[in-house]
């Protein structure tokens, strides 16, 4: 009988202001790239070490009893020659200090190009830590804060969405995307149920509803 696997409803964790099941990915270069990728391009361009020299220390390191069966493998020769151009790349736009909308779209070509390369020379799929390198682009244009004019808008965070008549409109702050110079407010509605005079403040209920706005198109300042 088959059987089906995946998220089949929203997760509780998705309630947190600090994590999503979905967005809330924790990307590592250094276990990704340097470790998981890029020791090829030290071995094969930066020539650090001798191949030679580290397929011994790998085969004569102690691993200890509880690191056998997870011990490391010989690297083929064959397996430097794989994209290492490709990779160098890729390396120096995400270790760069600075980013861009269109700069992140190189990494998802040259990622692509490294695990097809990857597949065909090895005969199997590629390892987890491949595979999160492919989430690089999204995560170079978004971020958890931004800070215009002096304002520091953060995830969770309630603001005025639309000008005040009467009633003001609120939304929370779901995601925020930077595309080039544009900063844009990913947010979840809103709804005001009274004003309460004594805390002069709106009590509100959240919504199922989703809607982005720019941060240039904001209006209220309450």
């Amino acid at each position: 009988m088959p059987s089906t696997y995946g998220v089949k409803r929203v997760s509780i964790l998705n309630q947190s202001r600090f994590f999503h099941v979905v967005d809330g990915l924790d990307l590592d270069v250094m276990h990704d790239q340097l470790e998981g990728a890029l020791h090829k391009k030290y071995i094969k361009v930066e020539e650090y070490i001798a191949l030679g020299t580290l397929n011994e220390r790998i085969r004569t390191f102690d691993y200890g009893p509880s690191d056998i069966s997870n011990n490391s493998r010989p690297i083929k020769e064959q397996a430097l020659t794989n994209n290492s151009a490709s990779l160098s790349r890729s390396e120096e736009i995400v270790f760069s200090p600075a980013s861009s909308t269109q700069l992140a779209a190189f990494p998802e070509v040259l990622v692509e190009q490294y695990l097809d390369d990857f597949g065909t020379l090895h005969h199997r799929s590629y390892i987890p830590k491949h595979h999160n390198m492919v989430h690089y682009p999204r995560q170079i244009v978004r971020t958890s804060w931004v800070k215009v004019y002096g304002t520091k808008y953060v995830r969770g965070c309630v603001l005025v969405v639309a000008p005040p008549h009467g009633v003001p409109i609120f939304g929370k702050i779901e995601q925020i995307l930077i595309v080039g110079e544009i900063v844009i407010l990913r947010y979840k509605r809103l709804r005001v149920l009274e004003y309460v005079s004594h805390l002069n403040a709106y009590k509100v209920v959240e919504l199922n509803e989703v809607a982005c706005i720019k941060q240039k198109e904001l209006q209220g300042h309450w």
